[in-house]
């Protein structure tokens, strides 16, 4: 009973991660890790996991989150930047490895080059 309740206890609320989402949320128990609590808020759980309590940090509107009355521009700033620094970086590194769309490294000699007649 007792390494039960060392384990409960051991289990961080908070996983390690540069997600600034982190900073304002929290799981709600070791055995679901999709609803989170807001710790702004304190009686808020999305259930949708991350995406969700994403939206309700950053009051995205036509989302099925409840909007966060409790957090700041800065906050909703923060989060944003982040995210949008992530796509960006996901969208460099996605072009980069389609061939098509890879700059041309590659010097052309001009010796490859046939002149047509």
């Amino acid at each position: 009973m007792s390494s039960a309740t060392s384990t409960s206890s051991e289990f961080p609320l908070r996983p390690v991660s540069n997600d600034p989402c982190w900073k304002y949320g929290q799981y709600v128990s070791a055995n679901d890790k999709s609803r989170i609590k807001c710790i702004l808020c304190n009686n808020y759980v999305a259930t949708g996991g991350l995406a969700r309590f994403r939206m309700h940090l950053i009051r995205m509107p036509n989302s099925n989150a409840r909007q966060c009355v409790n957090a700041t521009t800065e906050i909703k700033k923060e989060i944003r930047d982040y995210y949008d620094s992530q796509f960006k970086a996901s969208r460099v590194t996605a072009r980069y490895q389609d061939p098509y769309l890879r700059p041309n490294t590659e010097e052309e000699d001009e010796d490859d080059v046939v002149p047509l007649e």
